[in-house]
């Protein structure tokens, strides 16, 4: 099974193409999952760092925006992913897409985290 600490140590040794082939698998294979918990921030990031080492803003807000626009796991990290994204939109001059700015909206706010755990009782 491929990990995050696989994925890094692919990028410490500039294999930059390998490092997001492995990590574009890891997220859609969390997609892809069966757990009603959510996804996890982790690769998106991962997958975001990547991007911005190969110089690649277009494909870094896109990472960005894919993870906003699923079903998130509970979790503190949710904030790095928006500090990163408005940075990077600030940068580039890029428009944040309605849907998102909700999300960053209810992240911002904490109730993202409360919604989360509301969906979590109602399905158990």
């Amino acid at each position: 099974m491929v990990s995050l600490e696989d994925v890094r140590g692919l990028s410490r040794d500039k294999k930059y193409e390998e490092a997001i082939a492995l990590v574009q698998s890891l997220i859609d294979e969390g997609e892809n999952s069966k757990d009603k918990e959510g996804v996890i921030p982790a690769p998106y990031l991962e997958l975001a760092k990547l991007y911005a080492k190969v110089k690649d803003p277009e494909s870094e807000k896109g990472v960005l925006e894919r993870y906003f626009r699923q079903r998130m796991a509970r979790g503190s990290q949710k904030e790095k992913m928006v500090e990163r994204y408005a940075k990077l939109c600030k940068k580039h001059g890029y428009e944040i897409p309605i849907d998102i700015k909700k999300t960053i909206e209810k992240i911002i706010s904490g109730t993202m985290n409360d919604e989360i755990f509301k969906a979590l009782l109602s399905s158990q």
